[in-house]
């Protein structure tokens, strides 16, 4: 029996997809879904950044973190005990 507190609710979206997919471990990611839209355009910028690493990295976690997820982990998720 599934209670209502459990239950998951997935919102479908015609452009989202898998962010990666691990060949020794194909289940590994299967939770990882970004928004294909946003990742083509983040690896774009990336190729005609001059830090392309950085740039694809700050782009992708913008696609696979939500803006409040990001600010309550204070950045890097160092935010010390207390800090609440």
């Amino acid at each position: 029996m599934v209670t209502p507190e459990l239950q998951i609710t997935v919102h479908y979206q015609e452009n989202l997809g898998l962010l990666i997919k691990d060949q020794n471990n194909p289940g590994k990611f299967d939770s990882v879904f970004v928004d294909k839209i946003r990742e083509r355009q983040a690896i774009i910028l990336a190729e005609s950044s001059k830090k392309p690493a950085m740039t694809l990295l700050n782009s992708i976690l913008g696609c696979v973190f939500k803006d409040e997820e990001l600010a309550s982990s204070s950045g890097l998720g160092l935010r010390k005990s207390g800090d609440d």
